[in-house]
């Protein structure tokens, strides 16, 4: 991308209103840090002043990212938190706590202590809900993983059409296989929809020994990019354990390597 230009274009707009300059500015500093000029971006950033409601989130995450590319995991973690316990009502919140939850995943062991409290304060339902399931990846992440599937099946109990509920499963089911409940791993899949579903409820398939189904799931979560090519050569090696020929096996046809008969 041209961020010299996009840098350029921006800085020489005119007649912008005062909440135009800012998203300007804002935009700015997004160019300078996809160019990997962190501390440059993190200078733009402070020229927007009094931003408004909708752009508050956005300027935290960005601000958290700035100093997780310069190496400061800790001071990133404290802009999110921070944002998190202080402006939890402003629009933006589902993406403030996804940027939480990729800095506690760049640092490896987080605590869940923020979350935990979070999670347990019922006079914020929507940052109580949100608590709850990134709670549930963080205990998973620590290698708390009984821990992690009660809060899973506890968020999807209370919740169950939450737009996070898709992944929730995804993650639980996963989890299941892990240690080796492919059953209940397969009834949690079935529940959830998109292409993680399709690829765990492959995984729990595969484990009954149901090879033709699990090779059916598989191709359908081949749908993703990044789970392509290891849902393909699933559903390849499944088919065959099914009994299926080379010549009734679709999925061999696509991951064969070129000049292969």
């Amino acid at each position: 991308k041209d961020h010299a230009s996009a840098l350029s274009a921006l800085s020489s707009a005119e007649g912008l209103s005062p909440e135009q300059q800012q998203q300007a500015t804002f935009l700015a500093a997004r160019a300078l840090l996809t160019a990997g000029q962190a501390a440059e971006a993190q200078q733009k950033l402070k020229e927007i002043k009094d931003p408004p409601a909708r752009l508050a989130a956005l300027l935290a995450v960005t601000l958290a990212e700035c100093r997780l590319q310069q190496d400061d995991a800790g001071d990133a973690e404290r802009i999110m938190e921070g944002f998190i316990a202080e402006n939890s009502r402003l629009p933006g919140l589902p993406e403030a706590f996804e940027a939480l939850d990729r800095i506690y995943a760049h640092g490896g062991a987080a605590s869940s202590a923020e979350l935990r409290r979070w999670a347990g304060d019922s006079r914020n339902a929507q940052r109580a809900i949100l608590a709850l399931f990134y709670l549930a990846r963080n205990e998973g992440r620590a290698s708390k993983s009984e821990k992690s599937r009660q809060l899973f099946s506890e968020f999807l109990a209370q919740y169950p059409s939450h737009f996070l509920a898709n992944e929730a499963r995804a993650e639980l089911s996963a989890s299941q296989i892990g240690v080796n409940q492919p059953q209940a791993a397969l009834e949690t899949a079935k529940e959830g929809a998109g292409f993680r579903n399709s690829f765990v409820r492959a995984q729990a398939e595969a484990a009954l020994g149901e090879f033709k189904q699990a090779a059916d799931s598989f191709l359908q979560a081949a749908g993703a990019p990044e789970l392509e090519m290891a849902a393909l050569e699933n559903a390849a090696v499944c088919a065959l354990l099914s009994g299926a020929s080379e010549g009734e096996n679709p999925a061999s046809l696509i991951v064969a390597p070129s000049g292969s008969s």
